[in-house]
């Protein structure tokens, strides 16, 4: 079993930088992928990107308005600054195990 921690509410000003972090307790099994996702209004989850041992792959909408960083077998980070404006997210993280055999089964905290 796999357990998936990440940082709880962050209440930031804007103009401010923000660090989410996320981490997992398998460092040594295949869990070396990890994700970053946003919530949109209507509850379905965006991938931001994710992260596959230290190599970062982005989506090309959040390019430029977040930073990916860490590594996949433990850690993952996420950074980006508070607009002028106002605004709540929700963001999630999970981790999967990564085989050429094996088919990837996500793993996500529940809120």
């Amino acid at each position: 079993s796999v357990t998936v921690q990440q940082s709880l509410t962050v209440f930031k000003n804007p103009g401010e930088a923000v660090q989410l972090n996320c981490n997992h307790d398998e460092s040594s099994s295949n869990y070396d992928k990890m994700y970053w996702y946003q919530q949109v209004g209507n509850g379905a989850l965006r991938l931001i990107g994710y992260i596959y041992v230290e190599s970062v792959t982005m989506e090309k909408e959040f390019i430029g308005k977040y930073n990916l960083s860490g590594d996949g077998r433990k850690e993952f980070f996420l950074q980006t600054f508070v607009g002028t404006v106002a605004f709540s997210t929700m963001y999630f993280c999970a981790a999967s195990q990564h085989s050429a055999a094996d088919p990837l089964f996500p793993l996500q905290k529940p809120s």
